[in-house]
């Protein structure tokens, strides 16, 4: 490095000075790398060692390379250093020493630091070289500011850097307060308004140079006999010059430094506290409300301290606790992205729900892993048509009570009834329920932890995903999370705190309807693939008849009547089907009245549609008796023969084969208008499936085990006598089964 390259580096060093260590560093590089034509060069600095012959195992460290294959890692910490280190004029313990033919190592000593310089290829000066480091290092140190000028770049580092939505936010904003104040360490202490006791916790710290991580092993402090909680209660800053002697007493509450033994067995006995309120708050609060986060600072010398009066250290915490405001919002924003991305993929690109939506739950619940730090993660949701929720996605269950993992496809398995346990009162209250996790242990019926780990301290949460339609009372089901660990401690558990809990509401609050999409695809999907299997017999039947009447016609014999009769009671049997696959099969588009007799009109032409089907599946019969009471009625007669036809079709398929179905009209003795009973001996409906068998889409399980389906004949049946006045019930669930239609006296002709 020759004379006229080391001025321009010393200039050029002036002007970045006051940045932050890294581009510091950063730049330094790029410059030698340019100025010296290196393939490689790498540049450590740390704080002096305690044995200074040996260099540290980890600095702050930069590199560059211009050639790729000719670049290498060269291990500090494997490295001895000559005992006898060179003196260069007043540049004193300057270390020179070759690595092999290629590699030299520079060590230059600063007041306070080492700095190792490794490069390739070697220099013809190192010498020379060093001496020019020592002044260039000398230059990157930054002049101390006047406090203005503390506060000046403190605003501007606040406002100008762009949030991350990180936990590396708040590491920043304590870098930021320690540069201003000239503490040695900096601690930002987040209140946790969920916990009873008003803790404070250890969320991020700075500290001066590379000096050790200095923090305690205390991560929550007690909110209400703290310092922080004092100068919250006062609403200003609090100065302690030495910890040991402090004591105050407000408002019949004792307050002290909570770490303070720590602080003093690291001769750190100075203390600053600023409170960080929100909004344009001046005047002190009462009560608990007064709580809010807090900044400490921590100096072994108090005369290093760069004093910022009151008044200026509440703005500054003021702007600080917008800054972490506005670092929520980053990270919803984020969050919000990253779900619209996922529902953008998995629900709209693809069209296979079924398969489609645990891809989407296990990306989602690897974005709540990674934004919480937690380790287990389920997610539940309402079970069919059950005041119940059941699992659809997990990083893993077990059984607690057999101790066996639960297998993917038996999930479903895992299901808390409304107001069962945490999950159950979560689904039921449709509020978020957080726990220090030791109540748990007994109240899991299905864990997602391992059984080695049960019985610990484990902090959980419970958060409702809200029906988008009905955001009040009962929620579609319930994300829960387990094992959550601190940022700063990672191998200790921490309390979710209230900006974890909103957040994790905001992304169920953008889970529920694409949830509730999946579920209403899935169920589509389900009608569809039923629907079409129950087509192929109609269409089969329709085939054959159609084959015997071409032949008879072929062969000069008259159409067979009961042949046109069968073909007649599949077309409608497809039709019926087909309606199904409407976007609600329920809704009555068109609404025609006219006179109509049940006997004659209706009766008659479902006897010849159904007669043959119920022989020839079932071994059935039906019976029809008691119509001619029943006078011509104003009702639409598709509807009607509809309603009735559902009702038979599900008597033939869930009755026992040899028996009979009996369709009985009668007229009400008080005169309030007719009835028609539709009975048959089946499968019946037991009590807990009585609330939902005129809900769309819902089966019970023994009508599954026994038919296929897609729950919706009931539901049509029951709209078309609504639409009439009238209305259809349960009359008995078994033994037999009886469905009631009520026509009113009003509908008369």
């Amino acid at each position: 490095m020759n004379a006229s390259q080391l001025a321009a580096l010393l200039t050029a060093a002036r002007e970045v000075a006051h940045e932050p260590e890294q581009d510091r560093l950063r730049w330094l590089v790029d410059a030698l790398h340019a100025e010296l034509g290196t393939r490689y060069l790498r540049i450590t600095t740390a704080a002096i060692p305690p044995d200074e012959d040996q260099p540290p195992a980890s600095g702050s460290a930069c590199q560059a390379a211009s050639d790729e294959s000719a670049a290498r890692t060269i291990s500090l910490a494997s490295l001895r250093f000559a005992d006898k280190p060179a003196v260069l004029g007043d540049m004193r313990a300057v270390v020179i020493e070759s690595l092999d033919e290629q590699t030299t190592l520079l060590r230059v000593r600063e007041p306070s630091a080492l700095a190792w310089v490794e490069l390739q290829p070697a220099p013809t000066d190192p010498e020379a070289l060093a001496v020019g480091l020592r002044l260039i290092l000398a230059e990157l140190e930054p002049d101390p500011l006047s406090p203005l000028q503390q506060r000046r770049a403190f605003f501007d580092r606040m406002v100008h850097t762009e949030p991350t939505g990180t936990h590396a936010d708040y590491e920043r904003i304590c870098e930021i307060w320690q540069s201003v104040t000239g503490a040695d360490w900096c601690w930002l202490w987040m209140l946790n308004r969920l916990d009873p006791h008003r803790s404070y916790e250890l969320t991020a710290h700075a500290r001066a140079g590379d000096g050790p991580r200095d923090i305690p092993a205390q991560r929550v402090a007690p909110g209400r006999c703290s310092v922080g909680h004092y100068a919250c209660r006062t609403a200003a800053p609090v100065w302690i010059e030495n910890v040991a002697d402090w004591e105050r007493d407000l408002e019949q509450a004792s307050y002290s430094v909570v770490v303070r033994d720590f602080l003093l067995e690291r001769a750190a006995p100075s203390l600053l506290c600023v409170p960080l309120f929100e909004g344009d708050q001046h005047a002190a609060p009462d009560g608990d409300d007064a709580l809010t986060n807090v900044i400490s600072l921590h100096y072994s010398d108090p005369a290093r301290r760069v004093r910022h009066d009151d008044p200026i250290l509440l703005v500054m915490g003021r702007l600080t606790a917008m800054c972490i405001a506005r670092s929520q919002e980053r990270k919803q924003h984020d969050i919000l992205v990253q779900l619209n991305r996922f529902a953008q993929q998995y629900l709209i690109e693809t069209k296979a729900p079924a398969e489609s939506r645990p891809k989407y739950l296990d990306e989602l619940i690897d974005l709540i892993q990674s934004r919480f730090g937690v380790s287990y993660v389920s997610v539940f949701y309402r079970g069919g048509f059950e005041d119940a929720v059941e699992c659809i996605g997990t990083t893993g269950l077990r059984d607690v009570a057999t101790g066996k993992p639960l297998p993917h496809s038996g999930l479903g398995l895992a299901k808390y009834a409304a107001g069962e346990r945490n999950t159950g009162r979560c689904f039921a209250t449709a509020r978020p329920i957080v726990t220090d996790g030791v109540e748990d242990v007994e109240d899991l019926k299905f864990s997602e932890r391992p059984a080695a780990v049960e019985g610990e301290f484990d902090p959980s949460i419970y958060i409702p995903i809200l029906d988008p339609l009905r955001p009040e009372g009962r929620a579609l089901g319930v994300i829960r999370c387990f094992d959550h660990r601190s940022p700063v401690f990672p191998s200790a558990r921490a309390r979710f705190d209230r900006p974890e809990v909103e957040t994790l509401r905001f992304i169920a609050a953008q889970v529920g309807p694409a949830l509730k999409s999946f579920e209403q695809r899935i169920l589509r999907e389900r009608t569809i693939s039923t629907i079409k299997h129950d087509l192929s017999s109609p269409l089969a039947m329709m085939r054959d008849v159609v084959d015997m009447l071409i032949e008879e016609a072929e062969a000069g014999q008259p159409p067979n009547t009961t042949g046109l009769t069968d073909l007649r009671a599949t077309i409608r049997l497809a039709s019926n089907l087909v309606d199904q696959l409407d976007p609600d099969p329920g809704v009555v588009r068109e609404f025609h009245p006219r006179a109509t007799l049940l006997e004659g009109d209706i009766v008659a032409r479902l006897k010849d549609m159904l007669q043959s089907i119920a022989r020839d599946t079932r071994r059935m019969d039906i019976r029809f008796d008691g119509f001619r009471q029943v006078p011509a009625l104003m009702v639409d007669a598709t509807l009607i023969e509809r309603a009735i036809y559902n009702l038979l079709l599900n008597a033939i398929k869930y009755g026992q084969r040899n028996t009979t179905i009996d369709v009985r009209a009668a007229a009400l003795e008080d005169g309030s208008g007719y009835i028609v009973d539709v009975s048959n001996f089946g499968i019946g409906i037991e009590a807990a499936d009585e609330p939902f068998v005129f809900t769309s889409g819902y089966r019970s399980l023994a009508a599954q085990r026994t038919a296929l389906g897609a729950g919706l004949g009931l539901p049509i049946a029951e709209k078309a006598m609504r639409r009439h006045g009238g209305s259809l019930r349960l009359h008995r669930r078994k033994n037999p089964t009886i469905f009631r239609l009520f026509f009113p006296a009003d509908l008369r002709a």
